[in-house]
């Protein structure tokens, strides 16, 4: 994926070129983590909001998440599994963090699938 810890201002990787962090942050969003799982990559950013108030996200990325590898049931399992998550975010009081934006298709600016999501307080085990 392209992705090495020492990118921390969000140069390469284009993530921070996602529409929300064009749109709603203050400054360039820097990258504070970057973890994978086997199935997922992880990226752990912060921004300043236009109030200068700071946010805390994470970007989930499946990790075949590649032209040769991503098929139409991948799109239409990430697509349910932001739908599900935002469903549980409004209506429920189960803690799931917000979704901010999602895409299941590598036809996007960053040419990846991926689910951005707000960062809940805690730590990962």
């Amino acid at each position: 994926m392209g992705y090495h810890p020492q990118h921390r201002q969000c140069r390469p990787p284009k993530i921070c070129s996602l529409n929300h962090f064009q749109t709603t942050a203050r400054r360039q969003p820097r990258i504070r983590g970057i973890s994978g799982g086997a199935y997922h990559h992880v990226v752990f950013l912060d921004a300043m909001d236009r109030k200068a108030k700071k946010e805390d996200f994470v970007i989930k990325i499946p990790g075949h998440g590649t032209s040769d590898r991503w098929r139409p049931e991948d799109e239409y399992m990430l697509l349910r599994e932001a739908d599900t998550m935002q469903y549980l975010w409004r209506n429920t009081t189960i803690p799931v963090p917000e979704i901010i934006a999602y895409s299941g298709t590598l036809d996007n600016n960053v040419g990846f699938p991926y689910i951005i999501m707000s960062r809940l307080p805690g730590v990962g085990r």
